[in-house]
């Protein structure tokens, strides 16, 4: 049997294409998350329905510090399958993972995207604290990997992004899309992309009245940490991801994504019936993300 660990709805999509490279194979899916809302709910049982065996494991929405580590530290005891073939995991970095795996035994593991951190320099996926602290913690929660001992252990890396330079070498290619698309497209529609790249609520909001006004887009997809509406602003609520809303209802439509620099962009960026229009925004801190435009050979179609 193979285990399958997932923290986001995205790596549960990706996960169905793998499983689906694997038809004869068993599989042991594992939900991992701290806020149990209905798009998590969804998505671990989409997970579930093509595993032969599933569990979700809650990671405390609120606990923090010593409660947190408790928390982790009891996750041994929730671990019913001990042994597998493969192992697929998207978090290198994450404690939860490592401590999971430091229960179980594996002869193989692959990973898969966790969205466009695996195509940007010095990603977010391979840094880890090293400090006499950190090492205390990862003892006490049983956690016996750090990043760099799964780096090496990594067989090949399945990924949505096969056109660009990725932070594993041996890679394979899956689409999150049947590549066989032949609908005729009756018309076109936009979107602007949620993300809250500010500090507070009030300046979200004021980010948003302002791309409002510059930006001709028909409907907003919030970001699931954008707790606040504008008026006159046509939000689509849906408990699909985006990537997920685009194939399932509008597969005959052009869509038109507007966005800053969201994985939805390049999850999509391949897909014949979508274009995608990034926006500049002038946040000092966000501009390490355009830094690599460039070298992806992706143009801003905007700056606000």
């Amino acid at each position: 049997m193979n285990l399958i660990l997932c923290c986001t709805p995205l790596q549960v999509l990706i996960a169905r294409k793998i499983i689906e490279l694997h038809p004869n194979e068993q599989f042991f899916g594992v939900m991992f998350g701290g806020v149990w809302d209905k798009k998590r709910t969804l998505y671990a049982s989409k997970l579930a329905e093509v595993c032969n065996d599933s569990m979700n494991i809650d990671t405390g929405k609120d606990l923090k510090g010593l409660d947190s580590l408790k928390l982790m530290r009891q996750l041994k005891n929730k671990i019913t399958h001990k042994s597998f073939d493969k192992v697929f995991l998207a978090n290198l970095n994450s404690l939860w993972l490592q401590t999971y795996l430091s229960h179980v035994s594996f002869k193989e593991l692959y990973t898969f995207d966790d969205g466009s951190d695996n195509i940007f320099p010095h990603p977010n996926l391979l840094r880890e604290p090293n400090t006499f602290k950190y090492k205390l913690i990862k003892a006490f929660i049983g956690d016996k990997y750090n990043v760099h001992k799964l780096f090496k252990k990594i067989k090949k890396h399945y990924t949505v992004y096969p056109n660009y330079k990725n932070i594993v070498s041996n890679i394979e290619a899956i689409s999150l899309w049947d590549n066989q698309i032949d609908c005729d497209i009756d018309g076109e529609v936009s979107f602007f992309i949620g993300q809250p790249l500010l500090n507070t609520k009030e300046e979200n909001i004021s980010l948003i009245k302002k791309l409002k006004d510059q930006i001709p887009f028909d409907y907003y997809f919030p970001h699931p940490a954008e707790d606040y509406r504008v008026d006159g602003v046509n939000y689509v609520e849906s408990e699909l991801i985006f990537e997920d809303y685009v194939f399932k209802n509008l597969s005959n439509k052009k869509v038109i994504i507007y966005t800053f620099f969201s994985s939805v962009a390049f999850n999509l960026l391949s897909h014949p019936n979508v274009e995608i229009r990034f926006i500049r925004t002038s946040i000092p801190r966000w501009q390490f993300c355009y830094d690599s435009f460039p070298d992806l050979g992706l143009t801003i179609y905007k700056e606000i």
